[in-house]
């Protein structure tokens, strides 16, 4: 359910604008505390799964892995399986991964 009980506007340049019908919008004061209580719950699963060799961090909806490329792979994977329970749906398309260059034939 939408936090502010109503369907809020969005506005989109052009003066369009697109509904918001669940969750917070940008711009409420509650959204940043919110994630990180919604969010902790997925990192702490992920964090069991990728063990020390992995570390994670997010900032909203935005979540990045740095560590050992094998642990960054179970932690993608875990990511893209457990994540949509919890309401985060990571997008490939959007995604990259950093490679120092003597690495790069092991990735």
């Amino acid at each position: 359910k939408q936090w502010y009980q109503r369907r809020v506007r969005g506005f989109v340049l052009g003066g369009t604008f697109i509904f918001s019908l669940e969750g917070t919008t940008q711009g409420c004061n509650i959204a940043m505390p919110m994630y990180c209580i919604c969010l902790r719950p997925l990192m702490d699963a992920l964090a069991t799964k990728t063990g020390p060799d992995c570390s994670q961090i997010f900032y909203a909806d935005d979540g990045s892995a740095v560590g050992k490329l094998l642990a960054i792979r179970t932690w993608w994977d875990e990511l893209e399986r457990l994540g949509p329970g919890y309401g985060y749906h990571p997008e490939p398309d959007k995604s990259w991964i950093v490679v120092k260059a003597e690495l790069r034939t092991s990735g």
